[in-house]
């Protein structure tokens, strides 16, 4: 549960950062570089959140049966 929720913090992180930079500067060279920086983390975060459900399919990812199902 750890690893998922820190995958969801940084994901967050990411888009208020994007937002915030969009916010303050308006579109301009640095905004969009910070865009792509967020759009680049928030996709390795998701698929880091992809490996867990694949781990959860395959019962991987908690001990208990029903854990994994609920999870995945």
């Amino acid at each position: 549960m750890g690893a998922c929720l820190l995958d969801w913090g940084i994901i967050l992180a990411a888009a208020a950062a994007s937002w915030a930079m969009f916010s303050a500067a308006g579109i301009t060279v640095v905004s969009v570089a910070a865009y792509g920086m967020a759009a680049f983390v928030i996709a390795s975060r998701q698929q880091g959140l992809q490996n867990l459900i694949h781990e959860a399919s395959h019962y991987n990812l908690s001990r208990h049966r029903p854990w994994n199902d609920f999870l995945c």
